[in-house]
Order: structure tokens, then C-alpha cells, then sequence
């Protein structure tokens, strides 16, 4: 059994972590993944994480017209009407990147 253990802030010992801290702690290193990448990419991130829906698209490795469809659908993948535009949030791609890791 594979078990996540992580380093105690007070004392610097191995601790086990909950099945909740270990998703939580996936999630924080895909959100620094995905900033990295538009960072070297050169995309644009604004105020609260966001990115376009084109860099969106291609952090998910899709493309915009299906995440429209998504959004227009049944799955919406968390987003915002910013300036006759959408925006995603870097938490919200690296949940759906958790969640379709599982699938």
C-alpha cells in the first residue's frame, strides 16, 4: 500500500497525510504546473489566476469550441464573463486535470 506522508511544520517529522490533504496537496503542484507553463509560454495570467479560454483550452489540451460546449451543457467547467470574454481559474483547470486523472 502506498501511503503520502508529509513534513511536520512544528517538529520536521514524517506525518501521514489524509486522503483530503493528498488530493489538496495534487491540486496546489498542478496550479504551480499550470501557472509555470503560461509563465514560459508567455500566456497572460491576470488578477485571481485567470487565463482565457484559449490558454484554457490548451492547458486541457482541448479546444475552445469544446470547452463552449461544456459550458453551454450539462459539465461546465467553472468560469467567468470578464470583458466580452471567458476566464478560467488555474484551481478550477487543475480540479478538472485531478478529476479526469481518476476517470
Amino acid at each position: 500500500m502506498n501511503t503520502l506522508t508529509k513534513v511536520c511544520s512544528c517538529c520536521g517529522t514524517l506525518v501521514v497525510m489524509s486522503h483530503m490533504e493528498a488530493i489538496e496537496a495534487r491540486i496546489e503542484a498542478r496550479i504551480e504546473t499550470l501557472r509555470r507553463l503560461c509563465i514560459d509560454r508567455g500566456w497572460r495570467i491576470v488578477a485571481g489566476d485567470l487565463v482565457s479560454e484559449a490558454v484554457a483550452a490548451d492547458l486541457l489540451g482541448k479546444s475552445k469550441g469544446h470547452l463552449r460546449n461544456l459550458r453551454l451543457g450539462g459539465r461546465p467547467i467553472p468560469c467567468r464573463h470578464v470583458l466580452g470574454g471567458w476566464m478560467y481559474a488555474l484551481p478550477d483547470l487543475a480540479a478538472v486535470l485531478e478529476n479526469s486523472d481518476e476517470d
